[in-house]
């Protein structure tokens, strides 16, 4: 993959849906704000909505707490969650996915994840019947050793040729017990 040939198809104004408890092929759950199940954090210190992982800034991050509350870890409590997007810029081939991992606790770190694409209008999106599977695999994020803490990783190559509206991005493993699946920036490559 000739990474100079590639742009980000996502953009920090883009509108981002967080999402838990949904597998490739599924219906999406949304995520709310929050520190409890499904929820992304928002408390009176910290704000890290999904939007956070594509403004650019490793200093930031999204960080949602899948099947558990905050208080809760497990090995799996993260895996299920992520967002989906449908650019402003239309339709677009994704070819690589980036990921930065967050600033602390790397038990947080997402190891593996699924991309799948999407041309149906925006109202279907929640079903999982809309969503086409792009991608099963690393997100370029090591479980061991602990990669250094926001920081990009490596971009991940896609083989697809087909155009998509609107891609849905779903951590399948973390990196160890933790109460959620963080990172910093995740940016969909593609033309």
């Amino acid at each position: 993959m000739c990474q100079d040939s590639l742009r980000s198809l996502t953009q920090p104004d883009d509108t981002y849906y967080g999402i838990c408890q949904t597998v490739a092929g599924d219906n999406s759950t949304e995520s709310t704000p929050g520190i409890d199940v499904c929820q992304y954090t928002n408390t009176s210190i910290h704000y890290w909505p999904p939007s956070l992982a594509f403004d650019n800034n490793v200093s930031t991050k999204y960080l949602n707490y899948g099947s558990g509350a905050q208080s809760a870890s497990t090995e799996t409590q993260g895996t299920g969650t992520g967002f989906y997007v449908s650019p402003k810029n239309g339709s677009s081939v994704l070819k690589g996915i980036v990921f930065a991992t967050g600033d602390d606790q790397p038990n947080r770190d997402p190891i593996m994840c699924t991309v799948e694409g999407s041309n149906n209008a925006s109202s279907f999106l929640v079903y999982g019947s809309s969503w086409t599977l792009i991608y099963s695999g690393s997100t370029g994020i090591p479980a061991s050793p602990a990669p250094e803490r926001s920081q990009y990783m490596s971009p991940i190559s896609i083989n697809n040729m087909i155009p998509y509206t609107a891609y849905r991005v779903l951590i399948t493993q973390q990196s160890g017990s933790a109460n959620g699946v963080q990172y910093s920036e995740c940016h969909l490559l593609g033309y």
